[in-house]
Formats: structure tokens, sequence, C-alpha cells
């Protein structure tokens, strides 16, 4: 109690500095969405993932066509730079690939690099092999390490010994998007690749894996972004024209009621997170809020209706929720993510008045007016290290401000999962892709959960429940 209050006197004076500087132009008010995920989103489960499936495409070319794709991607074009309290992402005008071989350990066996061909690093081929082999030694030296600390080990360590132009060399392979590649499993197409074992190389926005089908020209992709890098919607557009350029094959998704985990999602010395997938009929919410939005006259959005149908499980019943909501660029402000914090159980029952509410936060969200914006806006004038001690000091008041449970849906994602900040969200964070994916029986749709090992292991159960009994 006494360090939240010395956390809180501490906080006010560069609070109100802050926003005094900006209020007399004399300081710009912080990008406070970056500065929050750069604090509190550091850990390897703060990460998310999106997928893309059937992509027409032959293994040997996968590498160089993704490549190209992402030189002229401009969602690819940020790397990131990590110190003990920040990690933040600037633009970064060279786009490198970096291709991991892995063992059937999860092991880094070696890396090949697909370099900008606008900048080539001036190298001879020894000097290449001589950083690769460095960068590989320290990936396997660092590869447990909590994800807040390990980019800075990892190139520290590579680094000793090098002349300053292999030292340039391996800073652009530490911030290159990495790609692994592996032959198509189809009993385990659907179960996400353990990224959380094969990571990049730490300064870079996006790590993916593929696997790939020889024999039909094919390959699955599976990609996770550092948050602090991207936002869930502008990587899926990202993978949605990458969908478009190379085109698909039909897909046929698992059965409602398949599981995959719970797994570990976390390194040592991180916030102990699991994390599971599940596929389900939401068919049944579809048709509610079909109805819903007839008798009611509103577009209720089906983050908001799903929101309201879990909470009249036992398991969420006193729940406050957190909405996710995708703000759109301004003159002055990048695009970034809010967030609409409620809880149904404050609506006695009343579908209508909450869907009203949420509306109106949505509307405050896109209009950056919305109380989640003034907390963070407030917070961001804080030192780093003061500001996450803060955050672990007031769970009570980021509960009532952010939530205690967080629901982000992305309609045009496949298989979307979901990121856990560092701190808050003590009920953990669900993710959902689009609701109509092709399967055997029927239309379904994914569930990522992240949290506790029970809340992975008891919320896909708890959505299958909510979702047979929402129209009753």
């Amino acid at each position: 109690m006494l360090r939240r209050h010395a956390l809180g006197l501490a906080a006010t004076g560069p609070i109100l500095v802050g926003k005094t500087l900006v209020k007399l132009g004399l300081k710009t008010s912080p990008e406070a969405w970056r500065k929050l995920l750069g604090v509190n989103l550091r850990g390897e489960p703060s990460k998310f993932g999106l997928s893309a499936f059937g992509l027409r495409v032959p293994t040997d070319e996968l590498p160089a066509r993704l490549h190209a794709f992402l030189r002229i991607e401009p969602e690819a074009a940020y790397a990131l730079t990590h110190t003990r309290p920040l990690c933040t992402r600037h633009a970064c005008d060279t786009i490198d690939l970096v291709v991991q071989r892995f063992d059937a350990t999860g092991t880094l066996t070696g890396i090949d690099s697909l370099l900008d061909p606008n900048r080539p690093s001036g190298l001879d081929e020894a000097t290449h092999n001589s950083v690769h082999a460095s960068v590989v030694s320290a990936y396997r030296a660092t590869a447990r390490a909590a994800e807040a600390v390990r980019p800075l080990a990892l190139v520290a360590t590579a680094a000793r010994g090098m002349n300053p132009a292999a030292v340039a060399y391996l800073t652009r392979l530490a911030k290159a998007t990495c790609l692994a590649i592996e032959p198509l499993d189809p009993t385990r197409r659907f179960e996400p690749p353990p990224l959380v074992e094969r990571r990049g190389l730490g300064h870079n926005a996006y790590t993916f894996a593929a696997r790939t089908d020889a024999a039909a020209g094919t390959a699955d992709l599976w990609g996770t972004a550092h948050h602090v890098a991207a936002d869930g919607v502008p990587f899926q557009e990202l993978v949605t024209r990458l969908e478009r350029a190379w085109g698909t094959e039909p897909v046929a998704f698992p059965a409602a009621g398949t599981v995959f985990g719970p797994r570990c999602s976390h390194h040592a010395g991180e916030r102990a997170v699991y994390e599971s997938l599940s596929f389900h009929d939401f068919a049944p919410l579809l048709r509610l809020r079909k109805t819903v939005n007839a008798e009611l006259g509103l577009g209720v959005p089906v983050v908001a209706l799903l929101l309201w149908v879990l909470a009249k499980q036992p398991e969420f019943a006193a729940t406050k929720f957190a909405g996710t909501v995708d703000v759109p660029v301004t003159a002055t402000r990048e695009r970034c993510v809010d967030l609409v914090s409620r809880r149904p159980a404050d609506f006695n029952g009343d579908l209508a008045a909450f869907a009203r509410s949420f509306l109106d936060g949505v509307a405050a969200s896109r209009e950056r007016r919305s109380p989640v914006q003034a907390a963070g806006a407030d917070l961001a004038h804080l030192p780093p290290r003061l500001l996450r001690a803060l955050l672990e000091a007031i769970p009570d008041q980021l509960a009532d401000t952010f939530g205690e449970v967080g629901l982000s849906v992305i309609r045009d994602a496949k298989v979307f999962t979901a990121p856990l900040s560092d701190v808050a969200y003590p009920g953990g964070f669900l993710a959902v892709g689009g609701m109509g994916l092709p399967a055997a029986d029927g239309p379904v749709g994914a569930l990522s959960v992240k949290g506790t090992r029970e809340q992975a292991v008891t919320y896909p159960s708890v959505l299958a429940r909510a979702l047979s009994t929402c129209g009753c």
C-alpha cells in the first residue's frame, strides 16, 4: 500500500508537467498506445499471430517471393529498438529476410540471408559465413531468455570480436524478418507452430513459419508480430494482400470442438502464460446478432454481442471486459488501437442499453476521446521505469480502466492467436478470427486463449456453452 501511494505521488509531477507543456505548445503529446506497448508488452506472450492457408507458392520459391512481397509492404517497414526499460519501433527502409533452419528439437542450426538488393552488404562470403555462425551461436546461448532482455544479449554476444563492418551486417540481420520452413504434417496442420521456441533475432517486427506441401505447390504461413511494431488489423491487411497476390487453394478447417493445447507461452523471468486454440460453431451467435439488430434497429458489433453472451456464464458473470477498436490515422496521430471497457452485468439484462453504450464507446475511441485514451495519455508522460512500476502497483485501477479480460475479433483473419500484456488482464485475453471458416460439418471460427493454465483449459468449454445457449 505504501509503495502504491509513493509511486502515485511520484507520477503526479511528470504527468502535470507533461500536460502543461503540451497545452503550452512546448511539447508534442506522446503517442500513448506505442508508449504503453513499449513498456508493458515486451514478453514473449505479448506477441500475437495471424495465418494464411493453402498459399500457392512452390517451396523452393517461397523465401524469395516472400522477401519480394515484404519489400513493397509499408507494414513491413519497421524494426525495433530495445533498451532495458523500453521497446520502440522505428521506420526501416531496408527490408531483409533471414531464413532460419531448425532441427527436430527446435535448435537453430543455421541461417541464410536475402538482402535488400538496393543495399548489398559489401562483405565477402567468408565474412557473411562468419557472422552467420556467430548469430547461430548467440541465438542458442540466449534462446531461453526473457524477450525483454534477449535481443540486446543476442547481439552483444554475437558481436564479440567483430570488426565494425561485420557488426553493421549483424545489426541488419537482427532487424530482418525471419522465416522458418518445414514440411506440412496434415495431422497437425491447424495446430500453431511453436514460435515461442522458434524466435526471431530480436529486433525484427515479424517472425514467420511456413509449412509446405511440395507436391501440391502450396504453403501455410503462420506469422507472429511483436506488438510494439504492429497491431492486429494492419497485420491482417498485410496477410490479406499476400493471399490475393499469391492465390490460395480451398482449405477445410477442423470441426467445432477441436482443441489444441494448453501449452506454455512464456520463458523464464516472464509472466507465466499458457495458450490454447479451439474451433467453434458461431452460427447461433450470428443468428442472434441478426435478430437483435432487426429488433433494436442497431448495428450491434459482433464483439459486443459475444461479450454479452459470455457474461451470462458463471465464469464471467461479474467480469469487466475490454473489446479492441481499430483507431484510424489522423493528420497528427498514428493509427492505433483503443479499448471499450464495459461490464455487461452493470446493465441488468438490458441488451439494448449495453449495445448503445458499447457503440458510444467505439465512437469515442475512433474520435480519440475515450476514458482509456485519456488514461493512456496521462501515463505516457511518465519515464518508462516509473510507468512500469506504477502499472505493477495498481492492478485494481488497471482492471477498472482497461478491463479484466480482453477480447479482440479480426473478422478477416483465419487463425488469430492472442497477445497478453506483461501486466494486467488477470482474466486473460481472447482472440477470435473469422467466424465463417469452411469445415466439413459447417462453418467454424477459432478461439485463441492466453492466460493461466486453468484459463487456457477452461475458456474453450465456456465459449462452447455460451454459444450453444445464446439463442435461448
